[in-house]
């Protein structure tokens, strides 16, 4: 069994090597994301692993021609991946779960870096400024956090915040017992903090958006460690210049695959929304970085080598899509 590893980080590929060695399985590593001028590394090879590139409909079809019939996404989300496409050619598709502590302690570090206001106080101190004003902040115990999804992140998420004796509320179509559940209504209108841990699909595209915003609390705080299309980046930046959101703090916005994990050091990143997202004071931005953790990466690639060995097998596979 041959996998073709895409996008392999010089901080990945121990841990790419060590569980192929684990599993006896023969890979073939390329730093590079996957893409047409570097698809000929899959002749050969049984499967591929990838993580956030988008792959469209031609390049399904040229793995089709080279014989892949699996892919493994080394992401919880696959919304990068044309399922159409790989079932139109019998290409198989599944994702992997990692560590939920790397982002749900993520999530809180992020909570609580917004409502201490850290941002300006590091600016400040950066310019010797030590003044008090404008930096007060809150506590988490007096205030409400919805949390919209209980999955395993959201669900972790739920049990840190208890620690802190924060009121929790929480929306999902799939109850958990032990979690107090309202309807996303009611969530958009008693929480003081809102965050975000549901998957990106059809009916949570652009979920926060005009009319979601017109529901919250003014000053409320969102935070978005989950999938930047969850939230219409044009409405956010109109409630937040209107003075309808307090703070918001995002590990991931709309449109970022063109330019998280690229250096843009002295050059001009190409997103209007992120341009003008970095400049307000009120928001806190990290590039998609949430998951990025020792047993999150080493849990990412042992899950996909399991999950492709267990598609090719015909064994049980909970990490499959398609």
């Amino acid at each position: 069994m041959k996998i073709v590893f895409f996008n392999v980080r010089k901080d990945e590929i121990d841990f790419v090597y060590e569980c192929a060695n684990k599993y006896n399985i023969d890979i073939e590593i390329c730093p590079y994301s996957f893409n047409m001028r570097n698809i000929e590394y899959c002749q050969g090879a049984d499967a591929i692993s990838i993580v956030t590139t988008p792959v469209n409909e031609d390049m399904i079809r040229l793995l089709h021609e080279y014989g892949i019939h699996y892919i493994s996404t080394r992401t919880i989300g696959y919304d990068h991946i044309d399922l159409k496409a790989c079932q139109k050619y019998d290409i198989h598709v599944s994702n992997v779960t990692y560590s939920p502590y790397s982002v749900a302690e993520y999530t809180i570090m992020m909570m609580l870096m917004s409502l201490r206001k850290m941002k300006s106080i590091i600016n400040r101190y950066s310019q010797q400024n030590f003044s008090l004003q404008g930096i007060r902040g809150k506590e988490l115990k007096d205030l409400t956090v919805g949390v919209i999804g209980t999955g395993n992140i959201g669900s972790v998420v739920i049990d840190i915040l208890k620690g802190f004796q924060a009121n929790v509320i929480a929306y999902d179509i799939y109850h958990q017992e032990n979690i107090n559940y309202v309807t996303l209504d009611e969530l958009y209108q008693q929480s003081d903090i809102i965050t975000l841990h549901t998957p990106l699909n059809d009916d949570t595209y652009h979920l926060l958006n005009n009319d979601s915003f017109k529901l919250m609390k003014n000053n409320v705080m969102i935070i978005n460690t989950a999938r930047g299309a969850l939230i219409n980046n044009k409405d956010l930046i109109n409630a937040l210049q209107h003075n309808q959101i307090g703070y918001v703090a995002l590990d991931v916005i709309e449109d970022e695959s063109s330019i998280y994990y690229r250096d843009f050091t002295n050059k001009t990143i190409p997103n209007d929304y992120l341009n003008a997202l970095k400049n307000m004071s009120n928001v806190l931005l990290t590039p998609h970085v949430a998951f990025y953790s020792d047993h999150s990466v080493y849990d990412m690639v042992e899950n996909s080598i399991i999950s492709i060995i267990n598609m090719i097998n015909h064994n049980d596979n909970p990490f499959k899509i398609i």
